[in-house]
């Protein structure tokens, strides 16, 4: 049915609209970037999560364009008229409370619904609170796991901090100021101590980024008593425990690891086996070259 749809719309690709999935500032209006500004002027109406703070922003820069409200709450009532305005030939902004669209919102309901009619999805990329509380968080941003806001109780949530206990890459994730002294206490009581970061309003007036172990930022909190704001949670990964590993361990492993990939190259022998072992790669490449001029390879 979908590709039926993709097909039939495809002959009428001129007479169809565009979605345009609209990334805006996550706090400080001046972050909107030039492109969003010139599509939020240009598109025949504008699909917000929450029309207040849009309308903050149109206001701002004189943006005229007809604003509809799409919640979570009016998602499957407004999609279809939304769906019919795009197949009409309108063209349609989708923002979300701040930020980038689709994450964390309802958004993905109706990116999904102009998939399956054929319709133009284009993403105007700009603020993202997930990536700013990495880069600020001083916690290694090279991989991560983005976990929204946790499940509020049950197994699905006990099981996401026993994820996040045991993943090596950085994990993050959104949580309201009511609940994030219990949430911060739960996660220490389930993963034990961890480097964490703490973002809070960022880009605004009151931004804050609190660094520490779980156990310091709640002491910090507590001192504090009331608390406000967006909150973003970035917690280290697992550290990997080095080993040292004898000689023989390492021609073991080499070994076993030749047998098994007998079509590999030194180079990416030696790259598997370091990652297995986290060990240099320079050191089990020369390993086995030694192996081999030594006639120890089996």
């Amino acid at each position: 049915m979908r590709k039926e749809n993709q097909e039939n719309n495809l002959k009428n690709k001129k007479k169809i609209g565009t979605l345009f999935v609209v990334s805006t500032p996550i706090g400080n209006l001046k972050d909107i970037t030039v492109r969003a500004i010139e599509v939020l002027n240009g598109v025949d109406l504008i699909a917000a999560e929450d029309t207040r703070t849009t309308k903050k922003l149109l206001q701002a820069y004189t943006i005229k364009s007809r604003l509809i409200s799409y919640r979570e709450e009016n998602r499957e009532r407004i999609t279809p008229v939304i769906i019919g305005e795009l197949l009409s030939g309108s063209d349609c902004a989708l923002t979300a409370d701040a930020g980038t669209p689709a994450i964390s919102d309802p958004g993905f309901y109706l990116i999904d619904r102009c998939v399956e009619n054929g319709i133009d999805i284009v993403p105007i990329p700009g603020p993202s609170a997930i990536t700013a509380s990495l880069v600020a968080s001083g916690i290694d941003p090279s991989t991560f796991v983005f976990w929204g806001f946790l499940p509020k109780r049950g197994a699905k949530r006990k099981k996401i901090l026993e994820q996040i206990k045991n993943d090596e890459k950085t994990s993050v994730f959104f949580e309201s100021p009511a609940r994030i002294i219990s949430t911060l206490s739960e996660l220490r009581s389930e993963i034990g101590e961890r480097k964490i970061s703490l973002c809070r309003e960022l880009t605004k007036i009151h931004e804050e980024v609190i660094r520490g172990n779980i156990d310091d930022v709640i002491k910090k909190l507590e001192e504090r008593g009331k608390i406000k704001g967006e909150i973003v949670i970035v917690v280290s990964g697992k550290q990997h425990i080095k080993r040292n590993y004898d000689d023989d361990e390492v021609e073991g492993e080499i070994n076993r690891i030749i047998k098994r990939y007998r079509d590999q190259s030194t180079k990416e022998i030696a790259t598997i086996v370091s990652e297995k072992l986290k060990l240099p790669g320079s050191r089990v490449y020369r390993k086995i070259i030694q192996m081999k001029n030594n006639q120890k390879i089996d």
